[in-house]
């Protein structure tokens, strides 16, 4: 069976990142919509709101991409200003100001001017992990707080199976490159890298099940992904297609089609300066 060879751009490729993966809104939504089948419901931006009630002054949301957590910390946190950062001006446009352009590795703000950093579902987007890590360094006030959110390794392994398989089913090679970008940096990734840089973090757990009886959120979660640059698109219809076949296959053996999704949100504080 023959392997059609397809070059993918790499997951840090900015090229990537602002265009095909982040051009605009849409594909970051068509993944947040799978979660309103998610059981039980996590509410991010209000742990985020949480974690930051005793602070006040700069919060800089860094790869905000469609505003999400900086629109919902504006609404609770008035007397706080939210500064939206993206790589992709697409992903900007519909944010409110003040926002910037600008790579999480250079952060347009002068030394100790923030008083809390977000990197929720970014970090992994860096070439460089630690680079940026030390870069919220350098912007956070002494007092400040870091917030990290990230998937765990086996985030969502039933996704990955299935994509998988529907390689196989359509004669391709099985991808080297995971289905999903947090791969490159999770939770357990992050229990190991982060007390470098912070004296004190809390990790709370997000581990949830989601559940559905219909193709549809699973599929334009899959879809929100293709094609890769690189690949074809008469390949990722055929990926498609299979995959549509699969899961209608699933759910009517089993009465749904069930993901089990683990990740984890790092409060940290009290900076390592060696």
């Amino acid at each position: 069976m023959s392997h059609p060879t397809e070059t993918y751009l790499g997951l840090t490729d900015p090229l990537l990142l602002t265009s095909a993966a982040y051009a605009d809104p849409r594909r970051l939504a068509a993944r947040q919509v799978l979660y309103r089948w998610q059981h039980p419901r996590h509410d991010l931006p209000g742990l985020v709101v949480d974690a930051v009630a005793n602070r006040s002054g700069l919060v800089v949301d860094v790869g905000c991409g469609n505003g999400t957590y900086v629109e919902r910390l504006r609404a609770a946190r008035p007397d706080m200003t939210v500064l939206g950062v993206d790589l992709s001006p697409g992903m900007l446009k519909t944010i409110a100001p003040p926002v910037a352009v600008a790579d999480a590795s250079h952060l347009p703000l002068p030394a100790e001017s923030a008083d809390v950093v977000l990197a929720l579902h970014m970090l992994y987007h860096l070439p460089d992990v630690g680079t940026g890590i030390e870069e919220f360094r350098r912007v956070l006030r002494p007092e400040g707080t870091v917030i990290v959110a990230t998937n765990s390794a086996t985030d969502k392994a039933e996704l990955q199976v299935l994509w998988k398989a529907a390689h196989q089913d359509v004669g391709l090679a099985t991808p080297e490159r995971s289905l999903s970008f947090s791969t490159r940096f999770t939770v357990e990734d992050a229990r190991e890298l982060l007390p470098q840089y912070f004296k004190d973090i809390r990790l709370t757990r997000l581990n949830s099940v989601i559940a559905v009886t219909d193709p549809a959120p699973v599929l334009a979660y899959y879809s929100s992904y293709l094609p890769f640059p690189g690949q074809r698109e008469e390949t990722a219809r055929r990926l498609m297609t299979t995959l549509d076949e699969r899961l209608r296959e699933v759910i009517t053996h089993d009465g749904g089609f069930s993901i089990t999704c683990r990740g984890g949100l790092f409060v940290c504080s009290g900076i390592r300066t060696c």
